[in-house]
């Protein structure tokens, strides 16, 4: 195929992908919502392209990538298909969902700074080749999420592979909704929070293999960090292996304990939670099978 094009009218949302091959047309009809015309073209219509939206007449050319990711797409912002999630992460705007379509194995991804976003791993695995991501030098993570970004991952799977030495490298706010995080032999720490707010919710699970570590809030001013908080809420899942709270050369026990906060008040745990690290009200609780978890504080106690 020496040429494959895809035009689409904004007005009636109505188009038509057309091939060329061996100098021989074929044109197949495409039908979409009005909106995700509105939405394809904004995202994939090259910029040189002058968009009349209300010629209903007008068919605008979308790039050969829309094409070739919408035959088969690993995620989707509504209408519109990506080939990876990285790609569908820095074409997003605030508020976007990114919906995985499929089980994959793909590379680390970053989330940037000002980025605003869910991604719904709709019930689906996906896992960190050995592609990492992280600062300069320091490539050992398979999510990344900069300071200033925003995010929700939700219902489904991520797993470390065989490469990431941390699954999540956190320094913006995310929330943890009805995941599950595995680490691998080699993941040191599979959620790394340097900055922000961190929510574990309802079902989430994170499991460490062996002694490494399922969380930990570092403390880190002298890199220019600031406050660190992490919650659970309505927490059912199990978290396997360390919590840590630390910090860095340049500051104190004490001082870390006013810019670095561990509040629990729901989950099972594979380590025992310590009085200052339950939410008010809760205590902690020992199971006697190996688990720990908080339980509502007793009045009069």
């Amino acid at each position: 195929m020496s040429k494959s094009d895809m035009y689409i009218s904004v007005k009636s949302g109505v188009g038509r992908l057309s091939a060329i091959q061996s100098r021989t047309p074929t044109v197949k009809p495409l039908k979409v919502p009005v909106e995700s015309a509105k939405a394809l073209v904004e995202a994939h219509v090259p910029s040189a392209v002058e968009v009349n939206p209300d010629d209903p007449t007008q068919e605008v050319p979308l790039t050969l990538e829309h094409i070739n990711a919408s035959s088969d797409p690993l995620v989707k912002i509504g209408f519109i298909p990506y080939d990876s999630i990285q790609k569908a992460v820095d074409a997003s705007k605030p508020g976007d969902i990114i919906v995985l379509q499929k089980d994959a194995t793909g590379n680390g991804v970053v989330i940037s700074s000002g980025k605003d976003i869910t991604i719904d791993f709709n019930k689906h695995k996906y896992t960190i080749n050995e592609h990492n991501v992280g600062s300069p030098g320091t490539t050992t993570s398979g999510f990344w999420f900069e300071k200033g970004s925003k995010a929700t991952l939700q219902n489904g799977t991520l797993d470390a592979g065989s490469t990431a030495k941390l699954l999540i490298q956190k320094y913006g706010n995310l929330v943890l909704d009805n995941m599950n995080l595995i680490g691998g032999e080699q993941t040191l720490n599979v959620v790394s929070t340097n900055n922000g707010v961190t929510t574990f919710k309802n079902n989430t699970n994170i499991t460490a293999k062996g002694s490494n570590t399922a969380f930990d809030a570092y403390y880190w001013p002298a890199n220019g960090y600031g406050d660190i908080s992490i919650l659970t809420d309505k927490l059912t899942g199990k978290i396997t292996g360390k919590i840590e709270q630390t910090h860095d050369n340049s500051t104190t026990d004490e001082e870390m304990k006013l810019h670095s906060t561990i509040k629990i008040n729901s989950g099972t745990f594979t380590m025992s939670i310590p009085q200052e690290w339950c939410a008010e009200g809760f205590e902690p609780k020992d199971n006697q099978n190996g688990t720990f978890t908080v339980v509502p504080t007793v009045k009069g106690k």
